[in-house]
């Protein structure tokens, strides 16, 4: 019964990365914890605020353990072709799905087990309950339950670009769920427990004692997410595992041929440098402009008819219309440096991975020269998402004067400058990782962490960190390019080079007799 998961259980169990990386996680966890005992004072809250922040970064954790270790689990083998290997045997949907996930928590459970008893110091120290402690740790268990479950379910009917789906749909949960407090407080006390980050928040005592049905509601929804994305992944994979035979279908905007303008603008990228048509997507390019363009109909309609209602009927302000912007700037940010950590890894991982990027270096181009070819296809690629940015910027950065509060123009220019920086950084750790990863799914997943998430977990300036992550990967990917390409077989201790044969004298050839004759 289950013979992954058993098969996967007893290889994990093996690993030496497995202690490794536990070991590593729990000396952080505990040098941390070390530091917030000895600046624990008599009387004061530090242990309860340490407890919180441990908490936070034991649920991002988990959160991030699903992008890692499941969204590009069953997508990655679709695309190399092994997954149908395993169903000409008398494994079935749920068999693989289940193995998939066992290996994944294994490890992730793990790592995850490290903040436990770190977390109960601060049962000695004073700060928090057992009531609490208990039920952080009910709610972390079930958020990566829960993120492994939903990155698998999305992996299974996903071919490429599974990771960024992964992420869209766990910001989505998190963030959406909120939505129902513009509909009334008792429509928004419902909807927010289902989000997993709320159901962390609840946990805490002064929550759960005023209202706990809040809290169990938010504990069952995760199990009921997870155990939904289980099945449908179980029944649905031996379904999706093949490709399918061709069908012609109609032609829509989005599928039809290219207009002449995109396909003559790209045929002349080919000229000015080949690398940049080569990294250039056309049919991409013009599914991100309908994108775009959509968004920006939205938000004009949206701000209008609320413009309309409150500023004709009822007098009010601009706060809707700001709010509404906001959430465009964000929008496009978001999508564009998905686009970009999907493009840049992608990119360099394929290539490296195939020898194309090898072929590109034995011909006249230069480092420089692929490298440009990579920034000219972004900077065309995302040149409608910058006009649609500088256009909504202005707009709330207008609203922001209006308002006459100097912090409020002041986190306005700040976020839009971390905006634009989060793009260039996403940018350059993208190719930095292509080059330097195993596969396109590592590289990914370290490129949305390292370029996006990271820069704003660390405690200094948000742009600092950018600018330092930025130089870094810029610094790594220029003198380091061909030594990344060619790092394949330095790292293998089977590849040698075959020693010089000896050299031979050059004489003529001497006929000798047989052994016994006479001379």
């Amino acid at each position: 019964m289950l013979p992954i998961v058993q098969r996967e259980l007893q290889t994990a169990a093996r690993s030496p990365r497995l202690y490794r990386w536990r070991t590593l996680s729990g000396l952080a966890v505990i040098v941390a914890a070390l530091i917030a005992v000895a600046t624990q004072k008599p009387g004061s809250r530090n242990a309860g605020n340490f407890f919180e922040m441990l908490s936070f970064f034991a649920f991002l954790l988990c959160l991030a353990e699903g992008l890692r270790k499941t969204a590009d689990s069953i997508s990655s083998e679709r695309r190399e072709g092994t997954l149908g290997l395993l169903f000409l045997s008398t494994l079935s949907g749920v068999d693989i799905v289940l193995g998939k996930l066992a290996a994944a928590a294994i490890r992730s459970l793990s790592t995850l087990l490290t903040f436990v008893p770190v977390l109960a110091v601060t049962l000695l120290v004073g700060g928090t309950t057992g009531g609490e402690f208990w039920r952080t740790i009910l709610v972390l268990v079930l958020v990566l339950w829960f993120s492994l479950s939903l990155c698998l379910c999305i992996s299974t009917f996903s071919r490429k670009g599974a990771l960024s789906s992964s992420l869209v749909w766990l910001i989505a949960i998190c963030i959406v769920p909120y939505a129902g407090y513009f509909f009334g407080r008792a429509a928004g006390t419902w909807t927010a427990p289902l989000s997993p980050y709320q159901a962390l928040q609840l946990a805490e005592d002064a929550y759960f004692s005023v209202d706990s049905a809040s809290y169990w509601l938010g504990v069952s929804s995760l199990a009921v997410i997870s155990i939904i994305s289980l099945t449908i992944s179980g029944f649905v994979l031996p379904h999706l595992w093949q490709d399918r035979a061709f069908k012609p279908q109609k032609s829509t905007r989005l599928s039809g041929p290219l207009p002449p303008k995109l396909t003559a603008y790209r045929r002349a990228m080919l000229d000015a440098n080949p690398v940049k048509w080569l990294m250039f997507d056309p049919r991409s390019h013009r599914n991100f402009r309908a994108f775009l363009l959509a968004v920006l109909l939205v938000t004009i309609g949206t701000c209008a008819v609320s413009f309309a209602v409150k500023r004709w009927m009822t007098g009010g302000d601009f706060d809707v219309e700001f709010v509404v912007v906001i959430i465009a700037i964000g929008v496009v940010i978001l999508v564009s440096c998905l686009r970009v950590a999907r493009a840049t890894s992608a990119n360099f991982a394929e290539a490296r991975a195939n020898g194309a990027l090898e072929l590109m270096l034995s011909t006249p181009l230069k480092v420089r020269d692929i490298i440009s070819g990579q920034w000219q296809a972004l900077r065309a690629d995302l040149q409608p998402a910058l006009l649609l940015f500088v256009a909504l910027g202005v707009v709330v950065l207008i609203l922001a004067i209006s308002s006459a509060e100097p912090s409020a123009i002041f986190y306005t220019v700040k976020s839009l400058v971390e905006a634009v920086f989060a793009v260039m950084t996403t940018a350059t750790v993208g190719v930095w990782m292509g080059l330097k990863a195993k596969s396109s799914g590592r590289a990914h997943f370290w490129t949305i962490a390292l370029g996006l998430v990271a820069p704003f977990l660390i405690c200094t300036p948000t742009i600092i960190n950018q600018l330092v992550i930025f130089g870094i990967a810029l610094d790594k990917i220029h003198f380091n390019f061909r030594r990344f390409v060619a790092n394949q077989y330095l790292a293998d201790p089977n590849y040698f080079l075959p020693p010089p044969l000896p050299a031979q004298p050059n004489l003529p050839p001497v006929v000798r007799p047989p052994p016994g004759a006479s001379h």
